[in-house]
């Protein structure tokens, strides 16, 4: 059983080509969203918990392990305080009071082309739109390192996410950087009443998982799929 896809896409998704956005959950109907400038070593780990018992049997002691100990999901990052300050501030003000915060990670050089590309509810992504992980978690340490050479603050960003990221596509990003600002990232908007914009295609978790349809998808099919 799999789960039911659309068109494998067989784009090489660059590190470098990826940008990062953060927000505080809890302000998510009063501001747009943050763009977290200079991020390194953007890491996600996920790690299913572990019970381990030993009980004795005829033939000595037995040890077995289960999976029924406590998931780990951890985000880790770090940025360069020089060039994101309103972000590290508000990191900082999340991390103080235990709030949740959003991280997504988008990559612009990826985009739906309005027709082939779908949500979950079968619909085309709209053209333009670019894909995104995007997690939700609160912060649980912060590290900087201060040392002779250094040309900015280094922070290193942990955060125990609260579940599995979502997968989405948000409007086409603008930003500018050449002239040294950073703009807020307008098509992460602030929240509806509804909290579910009009900017943004959450992708929902299907109930069933069912066998896909399409061919692309089958390891027998070594074809690349035409546009």
């Amino acid at each position: 059983m799999v789960i039911k896809t659309t068109v494998l896409d067989t784009t090489i998704i660059a590190p470098n080509d990826t940008a990062f956005f953060f927000r505080i959950y809890s302000m998510r109907n009063a501001m747009p969203a943050y763009r977290l400038e200079s991020v390194n070593d953007f890491s996600y780990s996920y790690e299913k918990g572990n019970d381990t018992k030993t009980t004795r049997t005829t033939r000595g002691p037995r040890t077995a392990t289960t999976l029924n100990g406590d998931d780990t999901k951890e985000l880790t990052f770090s940025t360069d305080e020089n060039v994101s300050v309103e972000a590290h501030s508000l990191l900082e003000w999340a991390f103080r009071h235990d709030e949740l915060v959003e991280i997504w990670e988008v990559t612009p050089t990826v985009t739906a082309d309005g027709l082939t590309v779908l949500d979950n509810t079968g619909q085309p992504v709209p053209a333009g739109w670019m894909p995104d992980k995007y997690f939700v978690g609160k912060v649980t340490a912060d590290s900087y390192s201060n040392n002779v050479g250094d040309e900015s603050r280094t922070h290193e960003w942990s955060i125990m996410l609260e579940a599995f990221h979502d997968n989405s596509w948000v409007e086409p990003i603008e930003w500018v950087i050449a002239d040294g600002e950073t703009y807020p990232n307008a098509s992460l908007q602030k929240y509806t009443d509804t909290d579910n914009p009009d900017h943004t295609v959450r992708d929902t978790n299907v109930d069933d998982a069912q066998t896909s349809s399409e061919a692309s998808q089958h390891a027998e099919d070594t074809t690349v799929p035409t546009p």
